[in-house]
């Protein structure tokens, strides 16, 4: 006998259908693009359990009419294309025919559809597990509904792989979001357990559906972005560089309006951003690019989650050059001042930056200058008591370009960095007090956040009440921040907050917490910060701090807290052995 043998249909759909049904989210994803290529202007996905138990998409486009739901289940069946060329200009989200058929084949499937006119009335449409169970007449309006029941029903090894009812959800509100974001025009509507969650009216502004999915908040940190050629169009919004998250999230990338992930793309986002974030800072971005169908292939990932440009150097080299160009047009410009000449005998000030010296020339102006220097370097940065023999003395600090720490003792000079020492310190005193005190606010701080956000500080309020945050919903995306952790000094807790939510995504349940981390950025964002002025107290007792904690050498992160050169090597480096 054979060892090779063909597969019974049914196993052989059970398997493709794990490619392309992952969990409730992938469902959610094949059904709305069904919708939107059947030309919908309003969508409605209704979930319960995190679309373990049911998946509901309803729309109002074109509908099918009996004959073609008889072929609805049958692998390879599409209306999309004919020929193997049609690929190569394909306009559609969808192509090749697998999804409805992988989704029957491991779900208990309803789908009822009615296309334009009397000569096309009602049907539907029922398969259990990829066997049709019934197909008949019923009344219904244009367009189509597909009801999911129970995936996974007749895989309980493949169900059992499935994480939390919300953990679920939030995989369906990240896909949601994603299509919401790419077709303004239609109507999008999001119930969980009978709740709505997402409302987004068609609108004509782009700006206004991120508003509508992803929160105001964002929306009002962006740069418009736009430019025109004939093999690619690219527009869209970045963020200012004030703002920017712990992950990539919020770098959505479409290619003819279809959500990709591009290692390219990603890669010229973040060196445009160069210069302009903080190291391991991710920038906000939502990037829509329209390219010649033949200019790129989109069948070449099981779910259509990647793409391949045939110039894909030129795609990468564009759009870093209008991402750039737009950060720096968005720059303020500074205001000079120009100071009258000098009168005679009257030595010439040095000026601070922002303005503009014109003093004499040649030797008068050399002279001028070094004498501008003295007088500012006595006046602002050192002053007479900084001067005085006491700054030598062991023990004493300086700093310097308001980041660094210059000290000294019997073991040796150090270079420290203010900003990873302090964040050393605050991290060990968190972590061994295993308890916040908490600071209400004068002024409540209102957030309005994406669905998936808003999901997570339900799912963890607990939890973040215990580290002193007390966040109150407002209604819809909108939450209220009442009381934050004492430690935190700033003005702003939002960037605070926002950094929390990207920290807890990816967490599946409130028993995997992950406090080490919190701490770490709590610390992170209550330490002094490069450009922030210490008094001579306050490094004292920074340098005290520091040397007493449990590993001065380096910072939560991993970062080198100081540089130690101790009096043999600066002996060595001077030749002094």
């Amino acid at each position: 006998m054979s060892k090779i043998q063909v597969l019974p249909d049914k196993v052989a759909c059970r398997i493709a259908a794990g490619e392309i049904v992952e969990r409730p989210a992938s469902v959610v994803k094949e059904l709305l693009e069904n919708s939107i290529d059947a030309g919908s202007s309003s969508i409605k996905v209704e979930i319960e359990k995190g679309g373990k138990t049911l998946i509901c998409v309803s729309d109002n486009g074109c509908g099918m009419n009996p004959e073609d739901l008889k072929l609805v289940g049958e692998r390879h069946a599409t209306s999309k294309i004919v020929f193997f060329e049609d690929i190569a200009n394909i306009s559609t989200l969808g192509f090749r025919g697998e999804a409805l058929a992988s989704i029957s084949a491991v779900s208990q499937f309803r789908l009822t559809s009615a296309g334009q006119g009397e000569e096309n009335p009602g049907t539907e449409l029922t398969i259990y597990g990829g066997e049709r169970k019934s197909l008949k007449n019923i009344g219904f309006p244009q367009g189509t509904t597909i009801e999911v029941k129970n995936l996974f029903f007749n895989i309980p090894a493949r169900k059992k792989f499935l994480r939390t009812d919300m953990t679920e959800l939030s995989y369906v509100h990240r896909i949601f979001t994603r299509e919401a974001l790419a077709h303004p025009e239609i109507s999008f509507f999001l119930k969980q357990n009978k709740k709505e969650v997402i409302k987004a009216v068609k609108s004509s502004d782009y700006l206004q559906r991120i508003s509508q999915v992803l929160g105001r908040d964002l929306a009002g940190e962006l740069l418009p972005l736009t430019f025109q050629s004939p093999k690619v169009n690219i527009s869209g919004f970045i963020a200012k560089p004030g703002y920017s998250r712990l992950d990539r999230n919020y770098q959505l990338f479409y290619v003819n309006k279809r959500w990709i992930i591009s290692r390219p793309l990603g890669h010229a986002v973040t060196a445009a951003y160069h210069s302009f974030l903080e190291p391991r800072r991710m920038p906000a971005v939502i990037i829509f690019l329209e390219v010649v169908p033949e200019e790129v292939d989109v069948n070449i990932h099981p779910a259509k989650r990647e793409v391949r440009f045939r110039n894909e150097r030129l795609i990468h080299d564009i759009l870093f050059e209008v991402i750039r160009k737009t950060l720096k047009e968005s720059e303020p410009h500074p205001s000079f001042i120009v100071r009258e000449e000098k009168k005679e005998g009257e030595a010439q000030k040095f000026l601070p930056a922002g303005e503009v010296y014109e003093g004499g020339k040649g030797e008068d102006k050399k002279e001028g200058i070094k004498e501008a220097i003295g007088e500012y370097l006595i006046k602002e940065e050192i002053g007479p008591s900084l001067l005085a023999p006491e700054i030598f003395a062991e023990g004493t600090c300086l700093q310097i370009r308001r980041s660094y720490i210059i000290y000294y003792d019997k073991e040796g000079l150090y270079i420290i960095d203010q900003h990873a020492a302090h964040e050393r310190v605050l991290f060990d005193r968190l972590n061994d007090e295993k308890r916040v005190s908490v600071q209400s606010l004068l002024i409540p701080v209102q957030m309005e956040v994406s669905a998936e956000e808003a999901v997570l500080f339900e799912k963890f309020s607990g939890s973040l009440g215990k580290l002193g945050f007390e966040i109150e919903h407002f209604g819809g995306q909108s939450f209220i921040i009442r009381a934050i952790p004492a430690i935190f000094k700033r003005v702003d807790p939002k960037p605070l907050v926002y950094d929390l939510l990207d920290e807890l995504r990816e967490i599946p349940a409130p028993t995997s917490f992950p406090e080490e981390k919190i701490y770490q950025l709590i610390a992170c964002h209550s330490a002094v910060r490069q450009g922030d002025k210490l008094t001579p107290k306050e490094m004292a007792a920074l340098i005290k701090d520091w040397k007493e904690s449990k590993q001065p050498s380096n910072c939560p992160h991993g970062r080198p807290t100081a540089i130690k050169l101790t009096w043999n090597e600066l002996e060595r480096k001077f030749k002094r052995h």
